[in-house]
């Protein structure tokens, strides 16, 4: 289990260079070792960064695709907040480049909640910027 989630943190380092091809490698690889090994949590894990790579390609229907996968295994295994808060960022932000907003801003409200519910530190940026991007894409600037 160890080495599922390091190929994933190593995978999101290879995605934030852009090297896309090896990033897909080893999130296969761990998505076949999550799945003989039934370990959903690294699976929801692969899946978050599969999601990633793909929203970073402009793909962002087979990003939303494995980003309901990982909220089901979340939401199936009761998995930390943390977890669950960066799915519904990504979540929100895959949503606003389909400029469905209000589900955009479902998204990112509900990441935010559990933001300050919880105490989460961990990549909250992008849910409180998300909500004030889908607010002045709506026009809703008095809010």
């Amino acid at each position: 289990t160890s080495y599922v989630l390091t190929q994933t943190r190593y995978a999101w380092q290879l995605l934030q260079r852009s090297e896309f091809a090896r990033a897909d490698s080893l999130l296969r690889s761990a998505e076949r070792l999550s799945g003989q090994l039934n370990y959903p949590y690294g699976l929801q894990q692969t899946l978050y960064y599969v999601a990633l790579g793909q929203y970073f390609r402009d793909r962002p229907a087979p990003a939303l695709a494995a980003l309901k996968r990982a909220q089901q295994l979340v939401n199936q295994h009761h998995f930390p907040a943390r977890d669950a808060q960066m799915v519904l960022s990504v979540l929100g932000v895959v949503y606003f480049e389909l400029h469905q907003y209000e589900t955009s801003l479902r998204h990112y409200l509900a990441a935010v909640r559990l933001t300050e519910q919880h105490g989460l530190t961990f990549r909250i940026t992008p849910a409180y910027l998300g909500v004030g991007n889908v607010l002045r894409a709506m026009g809703k600037h008095d809010v």
